[in-house]
């Protein structure tokens, strides 16, 4: 495996998971479709929950990187591949908590405004 597969690899992996949180936040704000006062309240719990998660975002990363060149300096190449899925699943699994911490602060926790 060359170092420019390893490249794309790693780029094609890390561009999946953007497009899928981006996918997932477009869904989200548009509930906040009109009203400004629960958009600002929706981005304030993200900036809130991102700053009080910021090790677990961090360490989640950089074990799924580690996976990842474990696997292009052995040349094994489900490792290589389990390191991107790592990088999308766990990217994806702080998503969701970050997510449902946002509708239980924004929200009754019902989905109505408080």
């Amino acid at each position: 495996m060359s170092l420019s597969e390893f490249i794309f690899g790693l780029v094609v992996y890390i561009g999946v998971a953007a497009v899928v949180l981006i996918i997932r936040n477009r869904k989200f704000n548009k509930l906040a479709n009109n009203n400004t006062q629960l958009f600002e309240r929706i981005d304030f719990y993200k900036k809130k929950w991102i700053r009080k998660n910021l090790v677990k975002i961090i360490i989640g990363v950089v074990i799924s990187l580690i996976v990842y060149i474990i696997g292009f300096f052995y040349n094994i190449i489900w490792v290589f591949q389990l390191g991107g899925c790592l990088l999308i699943g766990i990217l994806n699994g702080l998503h969701y908590d970050m997510m449902v911490y946002v509708e239980e602060k924004a929200f009754n926790g019902k989905g109505k405004e408080e």
